[in-house]
């Protein structure tokens, strides 16, 4: 009997600490049990696209069931750790798609999970003038023959264009008759700087006119096509774009032309690239800093040779900007100029006619790789022709 009631006493003791809760535990016991991960939660990042330079504002908590948050930590995928607070301001960060992300600690050691943000950081924006026109009309004559100097310019506090034409109003045109071939160059400049473009008028010996030749290429189409640039591999395509996609990946063109039929040491007169007969996708435009704005569009003298093997090393390689081949003003009609020279004036068609090169290839970009508004805005250039009139050897 005694030995019943006693089974019972303790049945019931059992039955209250359960019902009572873990409060009543032993302490020892109490200790033992499992810690509980805090949560972190961001508040707010503001602006969530922001300008480059511009403040954004980060806010962010955590909340733990069984302890304290004594620590947090910002950190970016772009520019590393950002902050050790809960809440900070900052105007340091790179231009780019940043990935944000806020942890909090608890008192006993334990970290949360991740809590991410996307964050825009626009390029800066260079309010210099822009060079919306500058060509020559015809921009090849011959000895006493006129030509027409045609430009716009938008944003500049003066404007003037050199071999004695001085000051100029913000558009306009001009008749000049170069008894050589010359290069004018028209220089732009506002508060923040000067932006200086140029364009060559080549005058021939119309004596010797009927002694010259010339030849009209198409471009190859299977050694034409686009460089893709993801994050760390490089995609073809078949047809020749610059600009970028609706997922704000840079396109690069490359051209391809045959000029074996050129005799070698040929005496080039003019070679004129035309890309006027381009298609246009989304709006590409010139200035910097704004959804749509891809800045100047870039012609380059590029020997990339075989298409097929065109890598990283082709789309990042630096090479010679053709003469007057960077446009802030864009598309043109028409849109041909002379690129037998480099910018730098170097005779780059002459010295491949002089090899015996069997091909002049060109590399377009924009300045700015991408614009960040999630649609593509980009130049195919599948109807460039290359016109090339040279004396025989």
């Amino acid at each position: 009997m005694k030995d019943n009631v006693k089974r019972g006493v303790i049945s019931i003791l059992i039955l209250l600490l359960i019902t009572a809760g873990c409060q009543y535990l032993p302490e020892s016991l109490s200790n033992t049990l499992p810690n509980e991960s805090p949560l972190a939660f961001i508040n707010s990042i503001s602006p969530a696209e922001a300008a480059f330079a511009e403040t954004v504002t980060f806010s962010g908590y955590g909340e733990d069931s069984d302890g304290t948050i004594v620590a947090y930590r910002w950190y970016s995928d772009l520019d590393g750790q950002l902050s050790v607070k809960p809440d900070f301001r900052s105007e340091a960060l790179s231009e780019g798609t940043h990935t944000i992300t806020f942890r909090v600690q608890d008192n006993n050691g334990a970290w949360s999970q991740d809590e991410t943000s996307i964050l825009l950081v626009k390029p800066q924006t260079t309010p210099l003038p822009v060079v919306e026109l500058f060509m020559a009309d015809p921009a090849t004559i011959t000895t006493g023959q006129p030509s027409i100097l045609k430009w716009k310019v938008s944003g500049a506090d003066s404007i003037s264009i050199d071999e004695d034409i001085g000051a100029v109003a913000g558009s306009g045109t001009t008749t000049v008759s170069p008894s050589a071939t010359t290069t004018y160059s028209l220089s732009a400049i506002n508060s923040y700087g000067t932006v200086q473009t140029k364009v060559t008028i080549t005058v021939s010996d119309s004596s010797s006119e009927s002694g010259w030749h010339g030849v009209v290429l198409s471009t190859i189409a299977d050694e034409d096509g686009t460089l893709v640039k993801y994050t760390s591999s490089y995609e073809k395509l078949p047809v020749p774009c610059a600009g970028d996609n609706d997922i704000n990946l840079a396109h690069r063109a490359f051209l391809s032309f045959d000029i074996s039929t050129i005799p070698a040491n040929a005496v080039i007169q003019e070679a004129i690239l035309d890309l006027s007969e381009c298609t246009i996708t989304g709006d590409p435009t010139y200035v910097k800093g704004q959804h749509g704005n891809m800045g100047a569009v870039e012609v380059y003298h590029y020997q990339y040779g075989d298409y097929d093997t065109l890598d990283r090393t082709d789309y990042l390689k630096s090479a010679q900007l053709t003469a007057n081949g960077s446009f802030q003003n864009y598309p043109l009609q028409p849109w041909r100029w002379d690129i037998k020279k480099a910018d730098d004036g170097e005779p780059v068609i002459q010295q491949l006619v002089n090899s015996g090169a069997s091909r002049c290839q060109f590399k377009i970009q924009f300045f700015t790789s991408t614009n960040w508004d999630g649609i593509a805005d980009m130049i195919c250039f599948e109807q460039a022709t290359l016109t090339i009139r040279y004396l025989p050897p």
